[in-house]
């Protein structure tokens, strides 16, 4: 049997690889590059820095460095034809609206768009209204079946890890494996998505710690992210309702207990990608 470390980077470099293979994002990366897109990144917490870390090594390994776009009006992408976006988790009806508002002008003047891996809930009008403008990867298999069920996505929407998986851990410099400490860091939600559970006194919502950034490049990434790190590494174990606080520990090789948010989001990528982390 591996040693656990050599394990927890055999399973790292096994899903990294799978995105890094995939043909539909292959495909879209080198649609993207013929046409010039522009790259909208993620914005939010921090959670999101680690979605656009992994992406930005994505975009390395690809070649593919476009211009970016960063702020929230209407007209951020005024003038613009095609277009790679990263909606994350912003796209659930009755949460989230800020990714559709910014690109509904966009289709409207007849842009085209790759939404990379992501959950959506509900947004039925607007996908039969621009689906056949768009190209879309769902991070787990509910968003998946939802797009499949509309007509105006048909052969557009592909099923792809969430990129946050594509971090090349080497280039972190972060540590991993167990902190030597019987330990134990809470990290639940105080946020919209919370899934309601019951947290101790020395609760901290990590994520929001760093909150309403876009994070388009390695330094607005890496000094946050890194810092969350090295605090993680102080604990033997985390729990948490936070997807991408989940998905950081278990990179990093922590136990890790991932409970339930607001909606199907955690559960969804826990069973399409976290499970193979034995230690989660």
């Amino acid at each position: 049997m591996l040693h656990s470390n050599a394990l927890l980077r055999a399973t790292r470099k096994s899903i990294r690889d799978e995105i890094y293979s995939h043909q539909g994002l292959q495909d879209a990366i080198t649609w993207a590059r013929g046409r010039g897109a522009i790259y909208f990144p993620s914005g939010g917490n921090l959670g999101d820095g680690l979605i656009g870390l992994g992406t930005l090594d994505l975009f390395d390994h690809f070649n593919f460095h476009p211009e970016v776009r960063v702020g929230w009006q209407t007209n951020v992408l005024q003038g613009e034809r095609n277009l790679v976006i990263n909606c994350a988790g912003g796209m659930v009806e009755g949460l989230w609206k800020d990714f559709t508002r910014v690109l509904q002008p966009f289709l409207e003047a007849g842009g085209e768009a790759v939404l990379l891996p992501c959950t959506v809930n509900g947004y039925y009008e607007f996908f039969n209204r621009f689906g056949k403008q768009i190209t879309i990867f769902a991070r787990e298999q509910t968003t998946y079946n939802h797009l499949q069920g509309i007509d105006s996505l048909a052969g557009r929407v592909h099923l792809c890890h969430d990129l946050a998986f594509a971090v090349d851990y080497d280039r972190t410099g972060w540590p991993e494996g167990s902190s030597g400490s019987d330990t134990h860091l809470s990290l639940l939600r105080s946020d919209e998505e919370s899934g309601g559970h019951s947290k101790p006194r020395d609760n901290i919502d990590l994520a929001l710690v760093w909150n309403g950034l876009q994070w388009f490049d390695r330094s607005v990434c890496m000094p946050p992210l890194t810092a969350a790190a090295q605090l993680i590494h102080q604990f033997d174990t985390v729990r948490t309702d936070r997807l991408h606080m989940s998905v950081l520990a278990a990179l990093m090789g922590k136990r890790v207990t991932m409970l339930s948010n607001a909606y199907f989001k955690n559960r969804s990528v826990y069973d399409y990608t976290l499970h193979r982390f034995k230690h989660v």
